[in-house]
């Protein structure tokens, strides 16, 4: 092999290393939704339309292999009532999984890998619904990674950006535009078949100052952290909280969600129970939020046979 030849191979080796590292770049700040066969998707968050007036959301689909649930609904801030709500059931189709396409009853949920971003809601017949499209991350960010949680599940909470959409409800005669800066999404899958149950516990608030915090357990004694849970302030800054976070049921129907550090009290004092979803608008000092709270046992054959849209 002469020298000429030699140094030729070198510099296709050089550029071909350099290529694979620039490739592995853009992969990693690329987000693709997991392929477990067992998964849920989360978003939640406040919204506002252009006089300002503010609504609670949140929009969950969930696949157990062959099946598909989803659930939705969106809150008046100020009068704390739930103007719009939606549950539906559906089997899943191949073509489905493969481009990130999901349809269960009226209910839909794309992910567009081209540029990162989630559009998801509901329109029924009537119109009635909500349909949102957000980002999961803006250029500068770096993608979050699933987390371990115990007991073969994962869960990867992050704060997505630049939301808009559009929301019909009865009391409006038109479609009424909304926007917000951040929205909550967490995917929770299994990374293998499980043998048994496991009950997850799950927290997602939002403030109007457009502050939140987010906090996902495992209460079993072998889970490898137990809990997860982020803040950020209303910059979009991520903050230091204490990862175990009380929720207890008062008597007078009321809910309280306590967190350890820093310290905040927030109240639920109406709320929709939506099977396994404590969901409404929150008071903490001076301000209001919208929170949802989950408990999920994941593990469990989803019953497919629910409500259809009229």
């Amino acid at each position: 092999m002469n020298m000429y030849r030699l140094k030729y191979l070198v510099l296709v080796g050089l550029l071909a290393l350099a290529f694979a590292s620039r490739a592995d770049e853009f992969t990693a700040k690329h987000f693709l939704p997991t392929a477990s066969e067992e998964a849920q998707w989360t978003f939640s968050g406040i919204i506002a339309d252009e006089e300002e007036k503010q609504y609670g959301y949140y929009f969950q689909l969930a696949r157990i292999k062959d099946r598909l649930s989803a659930r939705a609904a969106l809150f008046d801030v100020d009068t704390k009532k739930v103007l719009t709500q939606y549950e539906a059931n559906a089997l899943l189709t191949e073509d489905a999984i493969k481009a990130h396409h999901y349809h269960v009853g009226h209910a839909f949920l794309q992910f567009n890998p081209i540029n990162d971003s989630w559009v998801f809601g509901y329109k029924r017949s009537s119109k009635e619904g909500f349909n949102f499209r957000v980002d999961m991350l803006k250029p500068q960010e770096t993608l979050p990674k699933p987390e371990g949680l115990g007991g073969g599940i994962s869960v990867m909470v992050s704060q997505a950006h630049a939301l808009n959409g559009h929301i019909s409800v009865p009391e409006h005669a038109e479609e009424t535009f909304v926007t917000a800066n951040h929205a909550w999404f967490r995917e929770m899958a299994t990374n293998s078949p499980l043998q048994a149950t496991h009950d997850v516990k799950g927290v997602l608030c939002r403030f109007i100052d457009e502050s939140g915090f987010y906090s996902v357990s495992l209460p079993e004694a072998d889970a490898l952290k137990g809990a997860i849970a982020g803040r950020f302030d209303a910059s979009g800054k991520s903050k230091p909280m204490s990862q175990f976070i009380d929720v207890e049921s008062h008597e007078g129907g009321s809910t309280a969600i306590r967190v350890l550090s820093p310290h905040q009290n927030i109240v639920l004092s109406e709320f929709l129970q939506d099977k396994n979803i404590v969901a409404g608008v929150a008071e903490v000092e001076a301000h209001k939020g919208f929170c949802i709270l989950s408990a999920d046992s994941v593990g469990q054959t989803l019953n497919v046979e629910g409500k259809e849209d009229a």
